[in-house]
């Protein structure tokens, strides 16, 4: 089995990254979990080329996931060490690399990265309705904290659960 690899993104490369998630968003959510007019505005507000800019400049570290010399899928994560945690911001793979333990192999990295930054907790917010994802974090160790609704301008509302994952030192 070919060795899993995370490697971090380059600036200008953030264009890639944004082009893909819109990809991998319509390819997933689409018409199960967002509507088009919900996908463009939340795709719009996170994960358009300027705003994937401005997390960068804010702290957040995105990383490819490499698999056999291939992107993909790409991971997004912000330490907090004011409140000991780690904020898991995005993690994408292509669809047909669902199903196949990858993604847990990703939450395994992204676990051993907290830990080795001294974080104690890993939190992340997943659509409510996104209950395949939600069942893998599951797996990895992750328990829904609390489920938390925010309604923006023209009617969208983030109907999200806020899942966290307390890592136990070895």
């Amino acid at each position: 089995m070919d060795e899993l690899r995370f490697v971090d993104v380059l600036r200008e490369d953030l264009g890639l990254i944004a082009d893909g998630s819109l990809e991998i968003w319509r390819d997933y959510y689409l018409p199960e979990i967002l509507t088009e007019r919900e996908l463009d505005e939340f795709w719009r507000r996170s994960y358009s080329e300027e705003k994937l800019l401005e997390n960068v400049l804010e702290g957040a570290i995105y990383q490819w996931i490499v698999l056999a010399g291939v992107r993909i899928g790409f991971l997004s994560f912000q330490p907090e060490y004011e409140t000991n945690r780690l904020h898991l911001g995005k993690l994408y793979l292509l669809p047909r690399h669902h199903g196949c333990g990858l993604g847990g192999q990703a939450l395994a990295h992204i676990q051993s990265v907290a830990r080795d930054l001294g974080l104690h907790e890993i939190y992340l917010y997943v659509f409510r309705k996104n209950a395949r994802a939600i069942r893998a974090y599951q797996r990895a160790g992750f328990s829904i904290d609390r489920l938390e609704v925010t309604t923006l301008e023209g009617g969208l509302i983030y109907d999200d659960a806020v899942m966290i994952c307390r890592l136990t030192t070895l």
